[in-house]
Parts: C-alpha cells; sequence; structure tokens
C-alpha cells in the first residue's frame, strides 16, 4: 500500500484527510509541531495501526526537516497542508508578522517537498499535492499576506511541476483549491498588529474582521477538500488547479480562460519574434565558432540545429 506524508495533519483538513486516508488502508504519516497537545490526532492512531504521528515542524533547519523525513522511508505521496494566516491590510502586518507567514506557507512547504523529492526522482514515481486557496490565484483583500504567501505557493508549484515533466520524470504535481471551509482557521487567524498601540489608518479593520470570520464560519464542509484531494489521487494525470467546490470554480473563470491551471502552469511564453531573433543568434554563434575551429578542435561533431523547443504540457 502507498505511504502517504500529510503536514499539519492535528487538525481540520490535514486531519480529515488523514483519517480518511488511513480509512482506506493507506500507510499515513501525519505530522505536526506539537504531538502531545494533538488530541484528535492521537485518538485516531490509536484506531488505526498504519496512522503513525510524527512531530515535524515545517519552520525548522531544512537539515532537521530532510533527516526526519528521510527516516519514514519511502514517501510514494506528499499532501503540503500545514499553513497559517494573518488578517488585516497590508501596512498592519509587522515584519516578524510577515516572516512567519512565509516561513510557514512558503519555505516550509518546499524544505519538505525538497525533501521527498529526491526519493520520488530515484523512483521515478511520485505524487506532490498541495493545499493552495482560492486566494492563490485570486487575492483575498481581507487577508493580503496569507493571499501573497499563496500567490508564491502557485508559481513554485508550477514550476516545479513543468520542471519534473520536462526532465521526463513521472511525478505529478497539483494544488487544492479551498473556498471558505468550516475548521477553526478564523478561530487561530490573528490580525496585524502594527497598530495595536496607536492610532490605526484604517478604520474598516475591526468591522472586516468580524465579517470575515462571519464568512469562514458559513464555509463549506471539509468532506468536499478531502474528497477533491483523494480525487487528485486516484488520478493518472491531475491537472494542476483543483477547486473544491463550485463557487471557487465560477471564480477562477471570471478571471482565468484555462481554469484547469495547465496554462498558468506553462507559464510565459517566447512570441514567434523573439523565437526567431533567438534561432538567428544561435545559428551566427555556431557559424561562428565552426568557422573559428582550430586543429585542436578538429573531429568534433558540432550540433548545427536549434535545440530550442516551445514549453508542452
Amino acid at each position: 500500500m502507498k505511504v502517504v506524508l500529510i503536514t499539519g495533519a492535528s487538525k481540520g483538513i490535514g486531519l480529515a484527510t488523514a483519517e480518511h486516508l488511513a480509512k482506506e488502508g493507506y500507510i499515513v504519516y501525519a505530522t505536526t509541531r506539537k504531538p502531545d497537545q494533538a488530541h484528535e490526532l492521537q485518538a485516531l492512531a490509536k484506531q488505526y495501526e498504519n496512522l503513525i504521528i510524527q512531530q515535524l515542524d515545517v519552520t525548522d533547519e531544512e537539515e532537521i526537516i530532510k533527516n526526519k523525513i528521510n527516516k519514514m522511508g519511502v514517501i510514494d505521496i506528499l499532501i503540503n497542508n500545514a499553513g497559517i494566516g494573518l488578517y488585516g491590510p497590508v501596512e498592519t502586518a509587522t515584519d516578524s508578522e510577515n516572516r512567519k507567514i512565509f516561513e510557514t506557507n512558503v519555505f516550509g512547504l518546499l524544505k519538505v517537498t525538497n525533501a521527498v523529492l529526491p526519493g520520488m526522482r530515484e523512483r521515478n514515481s511520485g505524487s506532490i499535492i498541495t493545499l493552495s486557496s482560492i486566494v492563490g490565484p485570486l487575492p483575498d483583500p481581507f487577508l493580503p499576506v496569507y493571499s501573497a504567501s499563496k500567490a508564491a505557493v502557485e508559481t513554485y508549484m508550477a514550476v516545479l511541476k513543468k520542471d519534473l515533466a520536462t526532465a521526463g520524470y513521472n511525478i505529478t504535481v497539483s494544488n487544492i483549491h479551498p473556498g471558505p471551509v468550516l475548521t477553526d482557521f478564523e478561530a487561530s487567524t490573528p490580525a496585524g498588529t502594527r497598530f495595536s498601540h496607536g492610532d490605526n489608518p484604517y478604520p474598516q479593520m475591526d468591522a472586516g474582521f468580524e465579517k470575515w470570520r462571519t464568512i469562514m464560519r458559513g464555509g463549506r464542509p471539509v468532506k468536499e477538500t478531502v474528497d477533491t484531494i483523494v480525487r487528485v489521487i486516484n488520478q493518472k494525470n491531475p491537472q494542476f488547479w483543483n477547486p473544491t467546490e463550485p463557487t471557487v470554480q465560477e471564480q477562477f473563470e471570471r478571471v482565468y480562460k484555462d481554469t484547469s491551471g495547465n496554462s498558468y502552469m506553462v507559464g510565459l511564453t517566447i512570441p514567434q519574434s523573439a523565437r526567431t531573433e533567438f534561432q538567428g543568434s544561435v545559428e551566427a554563434l555556431i557559424a561562428r565558432g565552426a568557422a573559428s575551429s582550430d586543429d585542436t578542435r578538429r573531429g568534433i561533431n558540432l550540433e548545427t540545429r536549434n535545440t530550442y523547443r516551445e514549453p508542452t504540457m
């Protein structure tokens, strides 16, 4: 049976995903910063012997994370779920608050992913699934710093997917996009504190905080997100973007022509005029190199064709 590593599995989406996959017979490494405080996760581990709790803080040094993950052995599926939020207008976040968000949501994700990738590349198989958010492709005015961190995740994972495909690895990369979900995310999300000891130039902040919490308390069931994760796991070639419910899909359609995210993953493409110029430059360089060949270089078979290729899916 396949082995799954889930970060941030002590509550919410991570906990529900760990339980579902354990029920299906996967070997689940459910990681959390503080196992002794993860009471619901501990109860699940007693119920399912294939669910194994592991201490893992994604903000630890890269080498510490790498060593812990290596001790787990083969990881077939990585689910990057650990994440934290921050409410308030951009200016209301302190430098330390901004850094904390990115240390967890971005750099922590990269460290865990980089620790798992060597084994996946060696076996030429694996699946990397990341809990992004509707606010990755579409920023939330209530959560600008959190949105920025998720936008960074979108870019990193898009390029990773492209890198692995270009190199010929059979490793899938997909992002999951929930909207508001019924977890305790709104209760555990603080507000920026830059102006907590003085006049706040954003009078809308307090009323907005309660409005956002109300929206979150009216969120969708966690099961929808878990079902989306499971669907992606079971697909041979999952798309890059995976909205968990119709409202998210509708929001994506409002802005993006391709809501699969596959065009986003391809990224920038080189216009025909630039490709022609690039090809001419390459041919000129090759011609100059061939013309200046001396006796010490004779016998070298110069490759004279242009090897540039348009990015493909």
